[in-house]
């Protein structure tokens, strides 16, 4: 495996049943995601024109960089979305005879359905609009109201919530 030329099906085969459990068991103390992240080092491996001299040092290498390089979009990712959610507007009316923890609200959008979740999420975070929630999910503007209006629903009833803003609003705006 020493020469120059790519790897063979069976010389790849055998890299992968040898290096991918020690690689996933270094990878976790890296990161959340470790297997994807082997699984990248190794097609990538795949996809090199000439063979590394030392496969599992350059394996190795490449999957600790992979891993500090999502260690540090995750933290951009936490810090942008906790900035966006202290200057972003209320989106929703807590009752006031009673308060409401963000523990259970973080639960029950948790447990709503993907797909409530995920039309709820992007426009109430994402700011999207209606029609392009439609188009990101690819359904039909119908479809996007119904979610986004039943996991509001579900949302108040879990939390014993009064309605939301954003449902008040999509029911002037309808």
């Amino acid at each position: 495996m020493d020469d120059k030329r790519k790897l063979t099906e069976e010389q790849f085969a055998q890299i992968v049943r040898e290096f991918s459990g020690p690689l996933v068991l270094y990878a976790r103390r890296l990161c959340r995601h470790a297997e994807d992240n082997v699984q990248e080092a190794l097609l990538s491996l795949r996809n090199e024109r000439v063979i590394p001299t030392n496969i599992r040092t350059w394996l190795y290498r490449v999957v600790r960089h992979r891993a500090l390089n999502n260690l540090r979009g995750e933290e951009r990712r936490r810090k942008y979305e906790a900035k966006f959610a202290r200057e972003r507007e209320a989106w929703f009316e807590a009752p006031s005879n009673s308060l409401l923890e963000i523990s259970d609200a973080v639960a029950a959008l948790h447990n709503l359905p993907d797909e409530e979740r995920e039309t709820i999420v992007a426009r109430l975070w994402g700011g999207l609009t209606l029609g392009e929630i439609a188009t990101l999910t690819n359904t039909s503007l119908p479809t996007a109201q119904r979610r986004y209006v039943r996991g509001l629903e579900r949302l108040r009833e879990v939390l014993q919530a009064e309605p939301c803003t954003g449902l008040k609003q999509l029911r002037r705006e309808l």
